[in-house]
């Protein structure tokens, strides 16, 4: 066990190059529970399992686990003829894996992955190298499939009213309620962009003129689409070229984060950032955002901005470059300074600039960045259009709220539900669960008995994507065909399977179903087409074809939402997303991006922001302007760390919510973050009772920001967990700072002086 010196320590960080860098504000203070920490090794009871508090229990952990241990002799590969990944043998030999290729999808949209196979059972996600929705890479929620499918807790029971029953008798009584009133079948489904899918929905339309189909994901891009409309008079995809971008302006746009097209953007972004001879320059990014993010901190120049003045920012970048639009009012004089640097870089790099708008902004702020990226000529090089990839891209947020209408009028006799959870996460002002209730018949296809399904009249289980047969588009349109590696568990359904019962099909079978899609598409002999497919991963050739559309006159024009003195944010969270993996131990598990928060969701804010709402005796300029060492800042970052936990009551568009506070420092000021997905009561053993359910608080007016009434102190408090400071390195930088120069003279210099330092000499030979 190290025994350190801390004031060495401390002298040592005083006196090191570059900005001084620190872990957390109790760092920062040098307080005693920070000096406790930092003289143990490791943190105490971190393996102590008997722990509720910091290990939560065991058996949450475990349940999967042991599932997937003992799932080895009930299930079998599936009877259909499926095919491994190019590079492996058509045979199986006991004990040497296999890998599929398969596809796996975040809202919709699929991305590529190489399944491994050991002896049957799937045990691990890969990136598929060849799709170019995942560009070699995936993101956390890719690798946690494994465990989800494995979860214990996944329904494995048809109900029908919460007794249990059987799928026959299911397909008996929605067969019934259709026959007896077409006119009221009803479907939400979340966003869709498999062609298969599509197709039965079509037909099911057409066959049913009068049915409706609705579509609603919680983490929708609603403002992405109702931008290009306002922009260009149509709906069109965006898609990103990184790779020819010098200078990237994002305005609340986490790119560098899971979403569309992320595994691919991050790879190009990354590799705009490698330097490698003299000659090369690295790219520059700007980022304009209320709450720190992992793109935000990969920024070169960051300004923190109220996420509803992001669109001010906007207009007046626009009016900067000769476009409509005049904000700059609004701006504060560091906003105003910052503008002028970004667009003398953006004009300075025309044709090699990139500006973003996030999902969450307005449609105007998208329908600016639109003719920002015009009048910077940029479109064609490193802004691409194309043919929208959803199935039937529209406003989810008005969708939602029409069917409940109908509901609400009695026209829906017969509600199909294929997957999502809308009795939890649809807009608090709907009463979405309460309105469930007025209709006869509802059937809700999900992989747990949820929020949902316990109000539904029939709940049917269903499959996980490892174990289904389907066909999804990546980003750019590329669709691909969706393999099961393993028989559903649990005996679970596909959509494709419902929509078969409703269409009245004899034979039920998924897979028949996606083949019988493609047969048209395919050329030349079908079985050997279809091998290649499966083999691939990917279909080639079908990637959503480029568009030339035009700018209107008139798409500049509209108002944005008005700033009030106090915003709150709304985010998906970085690991449970929109709340569907919310029993998923190893993302509960998973410390949060800059917060390194675990098992809870927080009011995030800068401390600025609480010193104000909790009329704290500091003066927070005096905070920012002396450093650490002096009596006084000292004071005043030791009050600060006791800021944390604080419970406030937030209260928004006539309701509110009880929060703990997590400091955050770059986050605007006068803005709360509050991060979507928690509050689960019916999500299973590890999610049950896990942080504040926010989506109560979300309007269909304001789904992503707006003014809060009050945040006002309750007076009490709440441990909330954070790794922050786990391991922290005793006297080590945590990064090491150099010039920019001297590293394009020779990119190991730094890691001479580490060797230096280390083991006294700088013979050292670096591989990078």
């Amino acid at each position: 066990m190290l025994n350190p010196d801390l004031d060495a320590v401390r002298a040592q960080l005083r006196n090191a190059r570059g900005p001084q860098l620190w872990r957390s504000l109790d760092q920062m203070a040098d307080t005693p529970a920070f000096r406790e920490l930092v003289e143990r090794e490791f943190p105490q009871g971190a393996s102590e399992l008997n722990d509720p508090v910091s290990r939560r229990t065991f058996l949450k952990l475990m349940g999967a686990s042991l599932a997937l241990a003992g799932v080895t002799g009930c299930t079998y590969m599936p009877r259909e003829k499926i095919a491994p990944f190019v590079n492996q043998p058509m045979g199986r030999t006991p004990g040497v894996p296999l890998y599929y290729a398969s596809s796996v999808q975040l809202n919709g949209y699929a991305t590529g992955v190489l399944v491994r196979s050991n002896d049957g059972r799937p045990t691990k996600i890969e990136p598929n190298p060849n799709h170019p929705g995942s560009a070699g890479g995936t993101d956390i929620f890719a690798q946690a499939e494994i465990l989800t499918m494995y979860d214990p807790d996944r329904s494995t029971q048809v109900l029908n009213k919460g007794a249990a029953s059987t799928w026959d008798d299911c397909v008996a009584a929605v067969g019934a309620a259709l026959k007896a009133n077409s006119a009221g079948l009803r479907l939400l489904t979340p966003t869709v962009t498999s062609p298969t899918l599509a197709d039965q929905i079509g037909k099911l339309l057409k066959a049913n003129p009068k049915a409706r189909w609705y579509q609603y994901s919680p983490i929708n891009r609603d403002n992405v689409y109702e931008g290009a409309l306002l922009a260009f008079g149509e709906a069109v995809s965006t898609r990103y070229d990184f790779s020819k971008a010098s200078v990237v302006l994002s305005l609340d746009a986490d790119f560098l984060a899971p979403g569309v097209g992320f595994a691919a953007y991050a790879r190009a972004f990354a590799d705009g950032r490698r330097v490698r001879k003299d000659s090369e320059e690295m790219n520059r990014l700007y980022v304009v955002e209320a709450s720190p993010s992992n793109t935000g901190a990969t920024a070169d120049h960051r300004l923190p901005l109220k996420a509803g003045l992001v669109g001010a920012f906007t207009q007046a970048l626009a009016a900067k470059l000769g476009l409509p639009g005049t904000a700059e009012g609004a701006l504060s004089e560091s906003a105003l300074h910052f503008l002028e640097a970004v667009v003398e870089d953006l004009e300075a790099h025309k044709g090699s600039s990139l500006v973003i708008a996030g999902d969450q902004q307005p449609a105007l702020v998208h329908a600016l960045a639109h003719a920002i990226n015009a009048e910077l000529g940029n479109v064609g090089t490193t802004v691409i259009y194309t043919d929208p990839v959803e199935a039937r891209p529209t406003n989810q947020t008005a969708e939602i709220a029409n069917l409940v209408n109908e509901i609400a009028t009695g026209a829906v006799s017969l509600l199909v539900i294929l997957g999502g959870n809308p009795a939890y996460d649809a807009p608090g002002d709907l009463g979405f669960a309460a309105q469930l209730a007025k209709v006869p018949t509802v059937l809700h296809l999900s992989l747990y008995n949820d929020e949902t399904s316990s109000l539904a009249t029939w709940h049917v289980p269903a499959a996980h994507t490892l174990e289904s047969w389907s066909d999804a588009r990546a980003f750019d349109g590329t669709a691909g065909i969706i393999q099961p590696l393993i028989e559903p568990i649990f005996g679970g359904k596909t959509s494709h399977e419902i929509l078969s019962v409703l269409l009245g099909e004899a034979e039920i079978d998924p897979m028949a179903t996606v083949q019988t899609y493609w047969k048209t598409k395919l050329s030349g002999d079908f079985d050997t087409a279809w091998q290649d497919v499966l083999a691939a991963g990917l279909i080639e050739g079908t990637a959503a074809a480029t568009r030339t559309p035009a700018l209107k006159e008139d798409g500049l024009v509209g108002e944005l939402p008005a700033v009030g003195e106090l915003e709150l944010v709304f985010r998906p969270d970085t690991a449970l997303w929109d709340g569907s993996y919310a029993n998923n131990a190893w993302l509960m598990e998973l410390p949060r991006p800059l917060t390194k928060l675990v098992w809870d969701n927080a009011a995030l804010m800068s401390p600025r922001t609480a010193i104000k709402l909790l009329n704290l005796p500091l003066d927070a300029d005096k905070l920012v302007s002396q450093t650490h060492d002096t009596t006084e800042s000292q004071h005043y970052l030791e009050k600060l760390t006791e800021v944390n936990g604080k419970v406030l009551r937030l209260s928004y568009n006539g309701g509110s919510i009880d929060l703990p506070i997590w400091l955050l420092p770059g986050h605007a000021e006068g803005s709360i973050t509050v991060n979507l997905g928690y509050g689960r009561s019916k999500a299973g053993t590890v999610g049950n009772g896990v942080g504040v359910d926010a989506y109560p608080l979300r309007t269909t007016a304001a789904p992503w920001f707006g003014t809060l009434e009050s945040a006002t102190d309750t007076g009490g408090t709440y441990l909330l967990v954070s790794t922050q400071d786990h391991w922290t390195m005793e006297g080590r930088d945590l990064y090491r700072v150099g010039a920019f120069e001297e590293f394009k003279k020779d990119p190991s210099y730094i890691a001479k002086e580490v060797a230096q330092e280390e083991f006294g000499s700088d013979e050292f030979h670096f591989e990078g």
